[in-house]
């Protein structure tokens, strides 16, 4: 009788592996580190990375729902704040009484609007907006501190704006109800964004003149990587 090796074994005649025939169903054949193997659902303690995986950090597993796996930015955040501030944003009045056409927003930014960027993690901050880097859905928030109105009595609204082009389809106002009157003014949303992606905060007055935002906090949070 001829001598065959292992490898020249046809696939037809190869046996499974030892044991599968009571291993349970779902279970993996897992080393014991002692010249031996046992059949066990798959643990954190077997997932110790993966070789040769280009150094890719910060990012974690999830299923796909094809009985399969994609691996996705675990994170993404990135702040944008105005600390502090004295110096008086110039308004222009806006013709719809209500605030809500988009049109005659302005940009908060240059004089008036120092933005300053903080706590950015997959996110990139230049002058007046936060750029996201990872595609998902996100919740955006702003959080505006204003010491004084054009008028006694001026409308304040702000919407979010993506790529520029795009705005919110919900505003948030506040209204100064007396001369040197002080307003928080506050709102969110959630929304998709692809990668580079960017997000401004725009403002509507009605009624021309100086505003101070002294404090703000404009931020974005990746809610789920797609």
């Amino acid at each position: 009788m001829a001598n065959i090796q292992h490898r020249d074994i046809p696939e037809s005649q190869l046996h499974e592996p030892k044991g599968l025939t009571t291993a349970p169903a779902g279970s993996v054949y897992v080393a014991t580190g002692l010249a031996t193997a046992t059949w066990r659902r798959m643990g954190v303690d077997t997932l110790q990375g993966l070789t040769g995986d280009g150094g890719i950090a910060g990012r974690r597993l999830v299923t796909n729902g094809s009985q399969g796996f994609n691996l996705i930015a675990d994170a993404a955040y990135g702040t944008a704040s105005i600390t502090s501030n004295t110096i008086n944003f110039t308004t222009v009045a806006a013709v719809d009484a209500t605030l809500k056409t988009a049109a005659q927003f302005q940009l908060l930014t240059g004089t008036g609007a120092p933005w300053a960027s903080a706590n950015l993690f997959n996110t990139s901050f230049s002058v007046d907006r936060l750029t996201a880097l990872v595609t998902g859905m996100y919740r955006i928030d702003l959080s505006m501190s204003v010491k004084a109105f054009p008028t006694a009595s001026a409308k304040l609204a702000t919407k979010f704006c993506v790529n520029g082009t795009v705005f919110s389809e919900r505003n948030h106002i506040a209204k100064s109800n007396a001369a040197g009157d002080e307003e928080q003014l506050s709102g969110f949303l959630i929304r998709s964004l692809n990668a580079n992606d960017f997000v401004q905060v725009f403002v509507a007055c009605s009624a021309a003149g100086s505003l101070l935002v002294n404090d703000a906090d404009f931020t974005l949070t990746l809610i789920k990587a797609t």
